[in-house]
């Protein structure tokens, strides 16, 4: 998995009320963080999610149509790398376990603080982030290639050539040479 590039940073935020919809980009973008795009139809979100590569979601729990609740495992299930963070007025602790079990990110309860939110988004940013270069590492770290083999090329020169005499030396079966 290559590493986030800015365009790949975006935040998707899912709620039916436009107005928490705009406020919340607004509050995003002002601690700034870019990238937000709004979606008020969570029907529309995998459609979206296949077309828009995004890094965070900020997801409504009670929404007409298809809860943030029906929506996380299909989310999680298709997506597992983009952390879900769950916003709603419902502070029932059984909703909260249910949630986290699904996947879910972090749960925040409404009405939200700014700063507590943009919190939430930069720890699943950074989160993401480190996901992304573990993975890089296992990959490079796994891979059966050299990135630079050029550099290795006088080792492996000097060494080839130090055993083609070696075998030369012991072909010829003159025991008073030693390397």
């Amino acid at each position: 998995m290559p590493p986030m590039t800015s365009l790949q940073r975006k935040i998707l935020l899912i709620d039916d009320e436009q107005q928490i919809l705009n406020t919340t980009k607004l509050s995003l973008q002002a601690s700034g963080l870019k990238g937000v795009i709004t979606l008020s139809d969570s029907t529309l979100a995998m459609t979206l999610l296949t077309q828009e590569p995004v890094a965070v979601i900020v997801l409504d729990l009670r929404m007409p149509k298809l809860s943030g609740l029906e929506l996380l495992p299909q989310i999680v299930k298709a997506y597992p790398d983009i952390p879900i963070i769950l916003v709603t007025a419902n502070d029932e602790i059984d909703t909260v376990v249910e949630a986290m079990k699904l996947g879910a990110f972090d749960y925040l309860v409404k009405p939200v603080e700014a700063s507590r939110l943009v919190a939430a988004v930069r720890k699943a940013l950074e989160m993401r982030s480190m996901a992304n270069e573990l993975s890089s590492l296992k990959q490079y770290m796994l891979a059966d290639r050299l990135d630079h083999p050029d550099v290795f090329a006088s080792i492996i020169t000097g060494l080839g050539f130090n055993l083609l005499v070696q075998q030369v030396v012991l072909s010829r079966k003159t025991p008073d040479l030693v390397f």
